[in-house]
């Protein structure tokens, strides 16, 4: 039977609750440590809907990575949607248990996913909080047993410095002792001083195992009162803490980044800070959740640009003024990549003992809603012949924008063709600039009949291309042919006319 103890343990061997922050409130929330756990879900915050999901999934432990209680309360009354779902989670036995700054810092945590998810490399901590006290443990061993004694020590998690296990160091010697009334030694009588070959045996381990592994090795141990000494060191162990920065894989510009972070975070609109430089960027700055007060210290350590949420408009104003670019996506999207990696830690650490659930209705508290590019095309097609030398001519309006001219040779073309080319190259221009509104404008009656299916079209170029445009339409929210008086439409012609006498 696995119970919520168990689980909180295997959460705890790789986020103890010890590197949480002294403000946080981590580990178990609510419920009995000891209740049978069969499900699990998975999820950033615990809200009335995904307890409702934990209910509908018949879960009997939520892992939250927000905390359910902050602050503290005197009462607990039913009478706030809060408290009512609390009620909520007791009335069908739920358990609550949060790993929220402990699991940032931890090694592989949120803190870590954000910058590996960005490809950042020669990552290193931004903000240290915490670093691991190491100890060195000498145990004397007699001759025989000191492989025992080292392995049961090692496999108990001493002995580790970087990536090698089994670290040890062994030097022979003399071990002197008197068994008195009342023992039982391994080697050697009562009343008389004895010699023995031993091996002073001594290793490096981290506070976090001490106990365990002292354990370990007099569990193994043949004496019946085992020689051994601690010691504290002052060099330290892991480090770790808040932020992360590290190097792109290439230079970019800083607009490139945006969008390399609105990619790779699938956040639609983020706020950015943009300073006045111009400079290419690599060295970048990450810090999950709020991370205002990583500022200074990504400047410090010399990042161009921190990738964040929840920054304040001071803040701001000061990272500008210090050339620092912010790309704030918001406190959602730098965490919500946890939860995947929480919920396979959990089914391997578990097995088929326990089912893993990670939430699907979790969302930003924030709505984000794009502001729909809109563009006005005014196309045109011109040829000299039938076919003949032909050319394209497109009038790009955007509110707020001057118009864009642009004209191209198409080589041998109809007239018929070379109006359709030119919806076909306004469509992919409006596509590659990110619009989602299009309206097109042409002064062929014929064209825009077709294309919004008022006329068929016979000729079996024109309905390849044709094709080619009810493909582009699926890059669009909303796309409209518009017929518009030639007068209407001159620019665009003479750019298609004159594009048609130019050769590329």
């Amino acid at each position: 039977m696995t119970t919520v103890r168990e689980v909180a343990e295997r959460i705890e061997k790789w986020a103890p609750k010890t590197w949480a922050a002294e403000w946080d409130n981590v580990g178990l929330q609510l419920g009995d440590s000891l209740a049978e756990v069969k499900r699990i879900l998975v999820c950033l915050d615990l809200t009335p809907e995904t307890a409702k999901e934990a209910i509908d999934n018949s879960c009997d432990l939520v892992c939250c990575h927000h905390p359910l209680f902050f602050k503290h309360f005197k009462a607990l009354t039913f009478e706030s949607s809060f408290n009512d779902l609390v009620r909520e989670l007791i009335k069908h036995d739920i358990a609550v248990y949060s790993a929220h700054t402990n699991l940032d810092i931890a090694p592989g945590g949120v803190e870590d996913t954000l910058a590996e998810t960005l490809e950042l490399s020669s990552i290193k901590v931004l903000n240290e909080t915490y670093s691991e006290r190491l100890y060195k443990i000498v145990v004397f061993v007699p001759e025989g047993y000191e492989d025992a004694v080292r392995n049961a020590m090692s496999e108990a998690g001493a002995g580790w410095i970087g990536n090698y296990s089994h670290c040890t160091f062994q030097v022979a010697g003399t071990g002197t002792f008197k068994p008195l009334e009342g023992t039982h030694p391994f080697i050697g009588s009562q009343g008389n001083i004895e010699k023995v070959k031993e091996f002073r045996l001594e290793t490096v381990v981290n506070e976090m195992i001490l106990d365990k592994v002292v354990s370990a090795m007099l569990e193994v141990h043949p004496y019946e009162e085992v020689a051994y000494d601690v010691y504290p060191l002052r060099i330290r162990g892991k480090r770790l803490g808040f932020g992360r920065v590290g190097t792109l894989k290439k230079e970019i510009s800083f607009e490139e980044l945006v969008d390399y972070v609105k990619e790779r975070l699938e956040c639609p609109i983020p706020k950015i800070v943009q300073t006045k430089t111009s400079a290419r960027m690599t060295r970048i700055a990450t810090a999950c959740g709020s991370g205002s007060s990583e500022i200074d210290k990504a400047i410090a350590a010399g990042a161009q640009a921190l990738i964040t949420g929840d920054v304040k408009y001071h803040d701001a104003l000061r990272a500008r003024t210090e050339g620092l670019g912010i790309i704030d996506v918001g406190h959602y999207y730098t965490e919500r990549i946890i939860i995947p990696k929480l919920a396979k830690y959990l089914e391997d650490q578990l097995g088929d003992r326990v089912t893993v659930v990670q939430s699907r209705i979790q969302d930003d508290v924030f709505q984000k809603k794009a502001h729909k590019k809109s563009l006005e095309i005014y196309v045109d097609g011109a040829s000299s012949g039938n076919p003949g030398d032909a050319g394209i001519g497109l009038v790009i309006k955007e509110k707020g924008c001057n118009p864009v001219e642009k004209s191209e040779y198409i080589g041998q073309a109809t007239n018929n063709v070379a109006e359709y080319k030119a919806v076909i190259r306004a469509l992919e221009w409006a596509a590659e600039a990110g619009a989602a509104v299009v309206t097109v404008f042409s002064d062929s009656e014929l064209v825009v009949n077709q294309l919004n299916g008022d006329y068929g079209i016979r000729d079996p170029e024109l309905r390849q291309l044709f094709s080619q445009i009810e493909s582009l339409l699926k890059n669009f929210e909303c796309v409209q042919f518009v017929k518009v008086p030639r007068e209407e439409n001159c620019l665009a012609d003479r750019l298609a006319k004159r594009a048609s006498t130019v050769r590329s």
